[in-house]
C-alpha cells in the first residue's frame, strides 16, 4: 500500500497489520453498518493487473469468458479466466482506462493470472503488469450514495457496470443487494478529497465489510483452495452478465 494513502487512512481511524488494513476499530459493528448504512471501504486488499499494447483487446478476447469488445471507458464487465477444461482460475472486473485494460480481482489471484497470461503472449504486442499501487481505490455503498456522488461529481453511474469519469476519479456501479454500490479509483489528491467529503455522511469499514456486500450481491470470488473447482455457470457469472456465449 502507498504510504501517503496509508497515512490518510490512519488519520481516518484505520488499524493495520503491517500494510493490511484490518478494520476501523469495531469490526462487528462495521459488518452491521455495511449491510444497513452508508459506508466507505479502502480496496487495497483487491489486486489489480494492467494489460496494454496494440494487441491487448484481441489477446484478452481469446483468453477470457466474456466479450472484451464490450468494455469501453464508460462500460465495465465481470469476466473469468479458466483452464482448458473451462474451470475458473479467477473472477475479476474488467475496465478500460485510456489504452489500458484493468483487471480487478482477489489479491491472492493476481500473480497466478499474470503468469498464466504471460505464457500465451508469444508475439503479441501486449504488456501485463501488476498495477495495485498505480491508482487509489475505495468502495462506496449505502442508501442515497448515488445522490452523494451527484452532489460532488455532478453525476453518477446509473446502470450496473456503467463507468463515470469526473473530478479526477472513475466510478463504476457494481452489483448490490439493496442499496447503490460503487467502486472509485483515481489519483491520490482527488480520491483523498472525495473520501473526506463522503466521510461526513459515511462510516469507514474494513475489507470484511466489503466482502460481505459482495457475498450478499452474489458476486463470486475464487481462492487458491477453489481454483479450477467450478465452471463459470456454477459460480453465478451467467446471472451477472459475466459470460458471453
Amino acid at each position: 500500500m502507498r504510504e501517503d494513502w496509508k497515512k490518510h487512512l490512519i488519520d481516518s481511524g484505520a488499524e493495520f497489520d503491517g500494510d493490511y488494513l484490518r478494520d476501523f476499530g469495531n469490526p462487528e459493528r462495521e459488518r452491521s453498518v455495511a449491510v444497513n448504512g452508508a459506508v466507505l471501504c479502502d480496496l487495497s486488499h483487491r489486486g489489480l493487473l494492467e494489460v496494454r499494447g496494440k494487441d491487448a483487446q484481441a489477446f484478452l478476447q481469446g483468453q477470457f469468458g466474456n466479450d472484451i469488445r464490450e468494455v469501453t471507458e464508460t462500460r465495465a464487465q465481470l469476466s473469468s479466466y479458466s483452464s482448458p477444461k473451462g474451470r475458473a482460475y479467477a473472477v475479476f472486473r474488467v475496465m478500460l482506462d485510456r489504452d489500458a485494460y484493468l483487471l480487478e480481482m482477489s489479491a491472492e489471484r493476481t500473480e497466478v493470472v499474470r503468469k498464466r497470461l504471460c505464457l500465451f503472449v508469444m508475439r503479441a504486442e501486449v504488456v501485463i503488469e501488476n498495477a495495485e499501487d498505480s491508482r487509489i481505490r475505495f468502495g462506496l455503498s449505502g442508501p442515497n450514495t448515488d445522490q452523494m456522488l451527484q452532489e460532488r461529481l455532478g453525476a453518477f453511474p446509473i446502470e450496473l457496470n456503467d463507468v463515470l469519469t469526473s473530478g479526477g476519479v472513475s466510478v463504476v456501479r457494481v452489483p448490490s443487494m439493496e442499496h447503490p454500490r460503487f467502486e472509485i479509483a483515481g489519483e491520490i489528491d482527488a480520491c483523498r478529497t472525495l473520501w473526506n467529503d463522503l466521510n461526513v455522511h459515511c462510516a469507514p469499514v474494513g475489507p470484511e465489510g466489503w466482502r460481505l456486500l459482495d457475498i450478499l450481491a452474489g458476486v463470486p470470488e475464487i481462492h487458491p483452495e477453489t481454483s479450477e473447482a467450478f465452471v463459470a455457470q456454477m459460480i453465478n457469472l451467467h446471472a451477472l452478465n459475466g459470460i458471453s456465449f
